[in-house]
């Protein structure tokens, strides 16, 4: 049934979009620091231009962020809104769960699919170095970046950064199936959903490397709770009368 959920819900549409969409960002941020290293003459390596690329809030939250919840916020949704589904998972909390399941294992290819991508891009342009550079770090911290968000190694840095935020694109995920159940509608779940993750990626976008582990911590105890709440929901919705809209 989850080998059924994952390919009954996968959009071969918007994951393409997704891939051409990701590709050209990658090819322009690499471009522009390209440029940069030929105007400033400091060259940055592989990784500190990932590093750069991923903490982009522009990128994060209004390329990564609505291309995302594209591809998942459909989920959701079939001719009768998983009334056949429901049926064939025995139960109700059956039926959430591969839903669930099916939104985390989309969520980590949407994941290994940015990082790879923009890697690729990085490393076709730049030197690959497990050390950050002091023009970088000195860079960074002109500005406003605090000195100890450099303290790691740029490659446990980096996948600090990646768990970080796939909790966060996570959490967005499963919001917008517990907004889906209230409105039954795709175009509000995904409006929705937009708005909040907006705000959320502003309001972090200037949070320390040494916050990381308590902002983790908060967002998937809200998680947890979140997913009880949609367990409790689902439990008490008509999913007969409802239809796609």
């Amino acid at each position: 049934m989850i080998k059924y959920n994952i390919w009954e819900h996968f959009n071969l549409i918007r994951w393409c979009t997704f891939i051409v969409t990701i590709v050209y960002v990658a090819v322009v941020s690499v471009a522009k620091y390209i440029q940069i290293a030929d105007t400033t003459s400091v060259t940055f390596s592989a990784l500190e231009n990932l590093y750069l690329i991923l903490n982009d809030q522009t990128n994060i939250t209004y390329i990564y962020l609505p291309l995302y919840l594209f591809l998942i916020c459909g989920m959701m949704f079939d001719d009768n809104f998983g009334g056949i589904e429901i049926l064939r998972c025995k139960t109700r909390t059956n039926w959430l769960g591969k839903k669930m399941i099916t939104l985390t294992f989309y969520t980590a290819i949407y994941f290994i699919l940015l990082i790879w991508i923009n890697f690729s891009a990085t490393l076709s342009g730049f030197k690959y170095s497990i050390n950050w550079s002091s023009d970088f770090v000195n860079v960074q911290v002109m500005t406003g970046q605090s000195v100890s968000n450099f303290k790691y190694s740029p490659l446990l840095t980096i996948s600090l950064e990646i768990v970080s935020l796939f909790i966060v694109y996570l959490f967005l995920g499963i919001l917008s199936i517990f907004i889906a159940l209230l409105t039954n509608k795709e175009a509000s779940t995904l409006f929705i959903t937009l708005l909040i993750g907006i705000a959320i990626n502003l309001i972090l976008s200037k949070r320390a490397l040494e916050f990381i582990f308590l902002q983790n911590i908060v967002f998937l105890s809200i998680l947890i709770l979140l997913i009880k709440v949609c367990i409790a929901l689902v439990q008490k919705k008509d999913f007969i009368l409802n239809k796609k809209t």
